[in-house]
């Protein structure tokens, strides 16, 4: 077993005990929840692990363990809506030579507010802020999209979770969405027309972690015949388009 994997299976196992101790909803999200209901192997194939939060719970984590959660809000020179759980203090830390677990929020909200969220104005200010800070940079298509977002910043107003959750939110929901470090424009295909959100356990390594319960419809709406991905490759190509 190599180290990143290693790491990986630590910082999960970490975070799931955390979670578990102060009574915080999650969910395994995309990939790593996929992994579960395919035949996959989790910790072989996923750079990253993946889950969803509330956003009372992200919050409350937030409160907790300020020096472990990373996101826009806290940190001056980290700029992407993508919050994270981080293996070190955020102070110290660097995203490139680190293990972290992306955290997407699951926001109520109706079909009009959706809408609204996928407008062009707020896909381009996700894209800015999530560019600004993107730590991946071994292909010329992430460069130049790093580079375009440097120089634009002046003139554009970047995006931040809790603008995002502003734009999403309504009490009376039709249903839930899940968010990500990008607005794209299929990004309605994490939509969760219910609110199920009950979890049940899953064994992963030796420790269990939560899945949705409605798991089937959730990755269908984002995979379509999820039990038959062949290769995890082609659904990071698919997950990247904008």
């Amino acid at each position: 077993m190599n180290t990143l994997i290693m790491k990986n299976k630590e910082i999960l196992k970490e975070f799931v005990s955390i979670c578990e101790e102060n009574d915080l909803w999650y969910s395994m999200d995309n990939l790593s929840l996929l992994s579960f209901f395919n035949g996959y192997i989790l910790d072989e194939n996923i750079e990253h692990f993946e889950v969803m939060m509330q956003y009372k719970d992200y919050e409350k984590l937030k409160y907790l363990y300020p020096q472990r959660v990373l996101d826009s809000m806290s940190h001056s020179e980290y700029f992407s809506p993508q919050n994270l759980f981080i293996s070190a203090n955020k102070k110290e830390y660097n995203l490139e030579n680190n293990v972290f677990i992306k955290i997407n929020l699951l926001i109520p909200s109706n079909q009009k507010n959706i809408l609204n969220y996928l407008k062009f104005k707020n896909r381009k200010r996700a894209f800015m802020s999530h560019y600004l800070h993107y730590y991946d940079l071994k292909n010329f298509s992430n460069k130049f999209k790093s580079f375009l977002a440097k120089i634009l910043k002046p003139s554009t107003k970047l995006i931040n979770y809790k603008d995002i959750y502003e734009i999403l939110y309504i009490q009376n929901a039709e249903g839930y969405i899940a968010t990500e470090g990008l607005i794209k424009k299929n990004s309605h295909r994490k939509w969760l027309p219910n609110l199920n959100l009950k979890v049940h356990k899953k064994s992963f390594d030796n420790f269990d972690v939560n899945v949705l319960e409605n798991y089937d419809l959730y990755l269908s709406n984002i995979f379509g015949d999820y039990k038959n991905i062949k290769s995890f490759a082609s659904v990071n190509i698919n997950q990247q388009e904008e």
